[in-house]
């Protein structure tokens, strides 16, 4: 073969080569477009088949034994996250405070909210009561307060919870312009230090948060926790309520505290965190 044949057969088999490169190159290319362009579709698809089981739900932090924050556990907690579980659907708690709680569940950020009150009068789907809170006040023993009816509170330094004054119901909430000081702090650790260092003679809230606070938190240095206190129960138990934006979240949250309450679970789930389950604390 004749060197100028030789040279252009050669020629061809080099453009041949590069073509077909090319069409390679122009093949991966397109599938990784392909791939690009359909990836965020198909995760905006998987998110949301996922989202239709996954429940936002706005808790009130600070209330330990009911919701640890810190643990993302509590009495409560449990037995809504498994309530919710047996019908399908996952829980993510949005931890704030009893404010902000409402605020967020109203303003659409999530899907529902617990802890709820009847006079609270979220707009939403109430569900049946499913937890008891027995609010109760606290003084130091030695001050020797004579408390037994809740008119008795006149007069007093008094340092409650978030939202108390809607909570508590209209009789105390009569009662506030009477008392020598009165403020709502949303950590309720707080509550018990002022008591002890005797800047307020009263605390009010649940009996089971303000116990543990009293027996587990950790106070300044200096604060003698030793003290021994009084409690006196002047209110009346309050049933809380969940509430969702969705009607058929909260069906499903009925149907999961019943079977919770059927199967022992519910008590069971109480005992492990120390409660001592009267027949006032049922709320069915």
């Amino acid at each position: 073969m004749c060197s100028g044949c030789r040279t252009l057969r050669n020629t061809v088999l080099k453009l041949s080569e590069t073509f077909r490169l090319k069409q390679f190159l122009c093949l991966l290319l397109s599938i990784g477009l392909v791939v690009i362009y359909s990836a965020p579709l198909l995760a905006q698809t998987s998110e949301s088949q996922k989202s239709d089981k996954v429940v936002h739900i706005s808790v009130g932090f600070s209330v330990p034994p009911y919701v640890l924050t810190s643990e993302n556990r509590g009495a409560e907690l449990d037995i809504v996250r498994e309530a919710m579980a047996l019908e399908g659907y996952t829980i993510i708690p949005f931890y704030v405070s009893n404010k902000r709680r409402n605020a967020e569940f109203l303003d659409g950020v999530t899907d529902g909210a617990i802890t709820v009150s009847s006079l609270e009068e979220l707009d939403g789907f109430y569900s049946k009561t499913y937890i008891t809170y027995q609010n109760v006040a606290i003084s130091l023993a030695e001050n020797d307060l004579g408390i037994n009816r809740l008119a008795d509170l006149k007069g007093m330094r008094v340092v409650a919870f978030q939202t108390a004054s809607k909570v508590l119901g209209d009789d105390f909430a009569q009662l506030i312009p009477t008392f020598k000081f009165y403020q709502e702090v949303p950590k309720q650790r707080e509550q018990i230090t002022r008591l002890y260092a005797g800047d307020v003679d009263l605390v009010i809230g649940d009996k089971n948060i303000l116990a543990w606070f009293v027996k587990n938190a950790r106070f300044r240095e200096g604060l003698d926790t030793t003290q021994p206190i009084a409690i006196h129960q002047v209110f009346l138990p309050g049933h809380k309520y969940a509430v969702f934006k969705k009607h058929e979240l909260t069906l499903a949250f009925d149907r999961g505290i019943d079977a919770l309450k059927e199967s022992g679970r519910y008590d069971q789930i109480l005992a492990e965190y120390g409660f001592n389950k009267t027949e006032s604390d049922d709320p069915s």
